[in-house]
């Protein structure tokens, strides 16, 4: 009786012989028949065999994490600016949570301007005190070659401030939010134009899409008209960026309470001084780029901590505002957490634009629209709009487009 032979398929190497089989599946063999005995398990047939297999499974674990960290460290400045995103929302978050505090009687909140001052300083404190404890040169005005450089990025960086800041006075918060989305846009325009940087179609066409996705998170009511929201909230809708969570005394729609409502000629004003702002954005993004591994990226945050802090005081004392102190403990660690999120948040995207082509890495600031809503819905407990889940969608989808191609 011809014995069943193991067949060992086309992976098995050609040194391994049918006498390296065990003896116990050898012996049996006979008695088996041929589909019996390759239904056994690998182990049992052929140890070695099995070795093979086990070997080439973990290979291809390697091969795939081996891959993934490649792709890591080719897309590493937008692994930066992602990061940073992340911590802008959570900024955001605190800048939420801080004006749901209840206050002790008689205390006055602390104004926008005043958050502003407080969260800007507490960054330049951490940027300051780390270069000199890593005896990083220059540590409270940056390299010299490039000391200007660094004065016209917080210049321009406030001046984006100052554009979401105004407009936020005759504009609700959707259509001010919208406006402040179009500074990638702007910055890959701009780095093409002043930097030579390549401004691809793709990145184009992504940049418009992922503002598509931004309007369906906004929904902006000179679009959508009045779209509830999904449970009535003393809050604007899912997207709110961080800086406007500084404002105390929002109204429903977003805009700040007047007696009145803005005339014409006060909402065109109102979208001339955002886009001003959305130009200093970019202008911002495009000088860090410029700018380079010429400076550390705490040397850049620092500049633009340095000059906020600087303006906000100016502010604030020109509109004779009193000064506050924050009213309890809480306030306290709240505006701490505010300060030490800042810090990373611009030290991570420093990172990235200094590793990252411009129009590249500002594409993925639409990704703290998904954060924001995120929060919102896990957090805050209001669910999301089916209109924001589409367009946190549209925004994953254009984003992740935009990793894949070449740079």
């Amino acid at each position: 009786m011809r014995s069943a032979r193991v067949d060992k398929g086309p992976e098995h190497s050609p040194l391994l012989g049918s006498d390296e089989l065990e003896p116990d599946l050898e012996a049996a063999a006979p008695s088996l028949p041929a589909a019996a005995a390759a239904a056994e398990p690998a182990e049992r047939r052929h140890p070695k065999q099995a070795s093979l297999d086990a070997a080439r499974q973990q290979a291809r674990r390697h091969n795939f994490a081996a891959r993934f960290a490649a792709g890591l460290r080719a897309n590493e400045g937008l692994v930066y600016v992602a990061g940073a995103q992340l911590l802008y929302s959570l900024m955001a978050l605190c800048f939420k949570l801080l004006y749901t505090l209840p206050l002790p009687a008689g205390s006055v909140p602390i104004s926008a301007l005043q958050t502003i001052f407080f969260r800007m300083s507490i960054t330049w404190l951490l940027c300051s005190a780390w270069m000199v404890a890593r005896k990083i040169p220059h540590p409270f005005l940056g390299p010299p070659e490039v000391r200007w450089l660094l004065a016209l990025r917080g210049v321009s960086g406030y001046m984006g401030l100052f554009g979401l800041y105004y407009s936020l006075q005759y504009l609700s918060l959707s259509d001010a939010t919208v406006l402040t989305f179009l500074a990638p846009l702007a910055t890959a325009l701009l780095a093409a134009v002043a930097l030579g940087e390549p401004f691809s179609m793709r990145e184009a066409f992504a940049g418009i899409v992922s503002l598509l996705g931004v309007v369906l998170i906004a929904r902006p009511a000179v679009l959508f008209g009045n779209v509830p929201d999904p449970v009535p909230v003393p809050v604007p809708e899912a997207l709110v960026d961080l800086a406007t969570r500084a404002l105390s005394m929002v109204g429903r729609d977003g805009a700040v309470p007047t007696s009145r409502g803005p005339t014409e000629a006060e909402r065109l004003g109102a979208v001339v001084v955002a886009l001003v702002g959305v130009l200093g954005s970019a202008g911002a993004y495009t000088t860090i780029r410029h700018i380079g591994r010429r400076s550390t990226a705490t040397h850049s945050v620092a500049a633009f901590s340095l000059y906020a802090s600087i303006v906000s005081y100016i502010g604030a004392s020109v509109l004779d505002e009193t000064w506050s102190v924050p009213p309890s403990w809480l306030w306290c660690a709240v505006l701490l957490a505010i300060g030490v999120f800042g810090f990373f948040a611009q030290v991570l995207a420093a990172l990235g634009l200094q590793r990252e082509k411009a129009g590249r890495a500002t594409l993925l600031v639409f990704s703290q629209a998904i954060y924001s809503a995120i929060f919102q819905s896990a957090i805050l407990g209001v669910p999301l709009h089916p209109l924001s889940l589409l367009g946190c969608a549209v925004i994953l989808a254009a984003a992740a487009w935009v990793m894949i191609s070449p740079k």
